[in-house]
């Protein structure tokens, strides 16, 4: 049903996204979708995933800058709603909350601002307590030279030889963890 919204019909409920070209994207916060102006059409139609672990949804966006910026949907509903950008409710310590917990929901009822820690009071959290030893992390490293296919699916490979979790592997390969090692 959503997939079917006419813009035409529901123009007057559309809102810009601060930090983006009004005349570029609109935000249908109601249904939590945005609409390129560019294109004409619905961004991210039958999406089923595109963001940590396809659990999001992300889009790619030019902000009022023409620079190429990735965004989960949720986000960009949030501050077109609050009329802010993101910068700002982060800059305070706010994150978006699926109410629901259905992460493919982003309409506004179902998003909410809550602090960091109260965010993940909402969640599950399953801490993996293992950790990646220095040799662990050079063996990905020189692995990850050798792969092929997705990387996704490499670093979920990885995760599982090594019991930890795909996002600490990404880390490693991507550098942002286990510095001192020798790419």
């Amino acid at each position: 049903m959503e997939d079917k919204l006419d813009f035409k019909e529901i123009r007057n409920e559309m809102t810009p996204i601060p930090g983006f070209k009004s005349s570029e994207y609109l935000a249908h916060c109601p249904t939590g979708r945005i609409y390129s102006l560019v294109s004409d059409k619905w961004l991210l139609q039958g999406a089923k995933g595109t963001g940590d672990g396809n659990k999001y949804l992300i889009t790619t966006l030019k902000n009022e800058h023409g620079q190429i910026v990735r965004m989960y949907l949720h986000e960009l509903i949030m501050s077109s709603y609050m009329a802010i950008k993101k910068a700002d409710w982060r800059s305070i310590g706010l994150e978006v909350n699926h109410i629901s917990k259905n992460t493919k929901d982003c309409s506004i009822k179902n998003l909410e601002l809550v602090s960091s820690k109260g965010n993940k009071a909402t969640k599950k959290h399953v801490i993996n307590k293992n950790r990646l030893t220095y040799e662990g992390a050079r063996e990905i490293r020189e692995l990850f030279k050798e792969r092929t296919g997705s990387k996704v699916a490499w670093y979920a490979e990885m995760a599982k030889r090594y019991g930890v979790a795909a996002r600490s592997v990404q880390n490693v390969v991507l550098g942002a963890t286990y510095k001192d090692i020798a790419a």
